[in-house]
């Protein structure tokens, strides 16, 4: 029940965006920028060096503006939102404990997922455009209700971006992009644990992102474009095992799928 609300509440609130971005492509059809709004679904799947998993099903929305400088130049930035409850396993009771007391070892927590970058893009020519940006990834687990456990990761730093585009027919084009960022700063964040649900550590090291979207627009109107694609996002970290308070580990974490959306022209 509560998957379908979630699901409910995200496609309510990306037919309001797309239907505000098609209903202002009406009334400003000069003003040279583009606005999209994407719905995302995919999985999420995180790996760390002891070997722990997950891998889940993440759905969300993403936000993109972008606008030309003289020609020459793209500014873009975009914000994305996803979430899924009751979807990663946490250990919340040592087996034996629980087994005696008849409860259970291991419960579902919540996964968010965000990011915001901004990238300033050179059009070398009408097919290839690259350049240089700035990106935060952030994604975090969070126990269910009566267990407190938090652990949130954010990396921070420089990419370098490209983007190749051409067109297919009269109304369909094709799109692929890159963003590449060699040397992140990570912010490693936990609180709580099932052994010690007060304790808090943190801690920093380094991590990378690597990020590949291709995708097609068909374009309906003069200023409207409808949209879809597949992406794959994937972040790493270094970790810092020899923390006193907290054995932060060594992980990757993917987020790939497919995207469904409108873009509007104005």
């Amino acid at each position: 029940m509560r998957r379908t609300l979630i699901v409910t509440s995200i496609l309510l609130s990306l037919f309001l965006v797309l239907g505000g971005i098609a209903g202002a492509a009406d009334i400003v059809e000069e003003m040279d920028f583009d606005l999209t709004g994407n719905f995302r679904f995919g999985t999420a799947e995180y790996r760390d060096a002891d070997g722990n998993s997950f891998d889940t099903s993440l759905m969300g929305i993403e936000i993109t503006g972008e606008f030309p400088v003289k020609d020459i130049l793209d500014i873009r930035g975009s914000y994305l939102w996803a979430q899924e409850d009751e979807t990663v396993p946490l250990k919340k009771y040592d087996e034996d404990y629980a087994a005696n007391h008849d409860l259970e070892a291991v419960v579902e927590g919540k996964l968010k997922n965000t990011r915001f970058d901004l990238a300033a893009l050179y059009n070398f020519n009408d097919f290839l455009s690259a350049g240089l940006g700035w990106v935060s990834y952030n994604f975090a687990v969070e126990g269910p209700a009566g267990y407190k456990y938090t652990a949130e990761r954010s990396y921070r730093g420089a990419t370098a971006a490209a983007k190749l585009q051409g067109e297919l027919t009269k109304k369909l084009d094709a799109q692929l992009s890159f963003t590449y960022a060699p040397t992140l700063n990570v912010d490693d964040k936990v609180t709580g644990a099932y052994e010690e649900p007060d304790k808090t550590a943190e801690t920093d090291y380094k991590g990378s992102l690597s990020d590949i979207e291709i995708g097609v627009s068909y374009e309906i109107r003069d200023n409207v474009d409808l949209q879809a694609g597949y992406h794959t996002t994937t972040v790493k970290g270094d970790g810092d095992p020899a923390h006193e308070e907290y054995r932060f580990l060594e992980h990757e974490y993917s987020h790939d799928g497919f995207y469904a959306g409108i873009e509007a022209r104005f």
